[in-house]
């Protein structure tokens, strides 16, 4: 199956590349024991960033060529961001809804008991966190990606020679 060079589908094809691995670093901290460390969520954020930068990096090398207009490029990095987000939050709904364990690991790391006494979250209030989670970290890692990708590197280097 050959990847179309429609900008926006291969932002959408690392988005769900993206949101594979998040699920595969939930697995990792599950299984160490991990969960439950708010601190180590912020890798999400990284993962989201490294796999919108290869979504980048190929659109300005196989589609544009040099260089990514800055609002298609937002879009580009909206469309992966949704995507990820979409996958991460029907994981969280399905397996944060079915696994009691998870539910009280992830119970730990949002502090919500003093506020609202004996609130006990499902699987979709750990759905829309993720969910929201992604979007956020992916228009700010967009936006971010963008002051690199909006120049034209090729151009500049032929002026430098």
């Amino acid at each position: 199956m050959a990847t179309s060079l429609n900008p926006r589908n291969i932002g959408i094809k690392y988005g769900l590349l993206a949101g594979a691995g998040i699920i595969i670093y939930f697995f990792i901290l599950r299984a160490t024991g991990l969960l439950d460390v708010s601190g180590l969520w912020a890798v999400n954020i990284l993962i989201l960033f490294i796999f919108l930068y290869l979504a980048y990096n190929e659109v300005r090398h196989r589609v544009h060529r040099d260089r990514i207009s800055y609002l298609p490029g937002l879009g580009i990095g909206l469309a992966g961001s949704i995507a990820c987000a979409l996958l991460y939050g029907a994981f969280l709904l399905i397996y944060g809804g079915m696994d009691e364990t998870t539910k009280t690991e992830l119970r730990k790391v949002i502090p919500l008991e003093p506020t609202l006494g004996g609130f006990q979250p499902s699987g979709m209030f750990f759905a829309i966190l993720g969910i929201a989670e992604v979007m956020v970290g992916g228009v700010i890692s967009s936006f971010i990606l963008m002051q690199r990708f909006k120049r034209n590197h090729i151009a500049e280097i032929n002026k430098t020679v």
